[in-house]
């Protein structure tokens, strides 16, 4: 699954199939796309405090708005 929240821009590849991403299948399995789209704010809201996130450094003095 590519996400990209910012432009509201979405794709979700079989990477067996099509290893070189150029046929977006969500059209066609728009659940699984919702299962993974699930999976990964979840994992972005557990590591929001984290350093794997870029936003956290938005909270450092200086940085942050």
């Amino acid at each position: 699954l590519w996400h990209h929240r910012g432009k509201g821009y979405e794709a979700l590849y079989d990477l067996k199939a099509d290893p070189g991403e150029t046929r977006d299948v969500e059209p066609d399995h728009p659940e699984e796309a919702a299962r993974l789209r699930r999976l990964l704010d979840a994992f972005l809201w557990a590591g929001r405090h984290s350093f794997a996130n870029p936003y956290h450094y938005r909270d450092w003095p200086g940085i942050g708005p």
